[in-house]
C-alpha cells in the first residue's frame, strides 16, 4: 500500500512540476518570448507588460515577477508586485544598450479558477531597440 501511495505522490510532483514548466510569456508581440529570441523593444512595448499563458489553462493573471536587465558586467534587478512595469523598469530600458537581454523570472500568475502557481521557468529574451 506504501509503494502505491508513494509512486501516486511521485505522480502528482511531475504532473505539477510539467505543469509549470507550460507557463509561456507572451511580449511584444512574441507568443514564444522568453526562449531567447531576440525582441525589438519599441514603445509599445516599454508599455505593455508581459503576459502569461497555459496550454491547458489559456490566459493567466501575473500577480507579480522579478526582472533582470543583463549586461556583461553588470545586471540590475527590479520586482513587479502586480504584474505590471514599473517606471524604474522603463527607465532602465531605455538606458540600456543592445547586446544586452532581460530575464523574468518568480513569476506568480493566477488562472481564472482562482489557483495561484509560481513558475520556476526563466524567461530570456535578448533585445535591441527600435522605432
Amino acid at each position: 500500500m506504501k509503494k502505491i501511495i508513494f509512486t501516486c505522490a511521485l505522480f502528482a510532483i511531475g504532473f505539477l512540476s510539467n505543469a509549470q514548466s507550460q507557463i509561456n510569456m507572451i511580449w511584444c508581440g512574441s507568443k514564444e518570448a522568453g526562449n531567447l529570441e531576440s525582441i525589438v523593444l519599441t514603445p509599445e512595448c516599454l508599455t505593455e507588460s508581459p503576459r502569461f499563458w497555459n496550454p491547458e489553462k489559456g490566459e493567466l493573471k501575473c500577480l507579480g515577477f522579478k526582472m533582470a536587465l543583463v549586461q556583461v558586467e553588470q545586471s540590475q534587478v527590479f520586482t513587479s508586485l502586480n504584474g505590471e512595469f514599473t517606471e524604474g523598469m522603463m527607465a532602465s530600458f531605455k538606458s540600456k544598450q543592445a547586446g544586452s537581454y532581460i530575464q523574468f523570472y518568480d513569476v506568480i500568475v493566477q488562472t481564472s479558477e482562482g489557483e495561484t502557481m509560481l513558475s520556476d521557468k526563466v524567461y530570456k529574451v535578448k533585445y535591441k531597440f527600435g522605432k
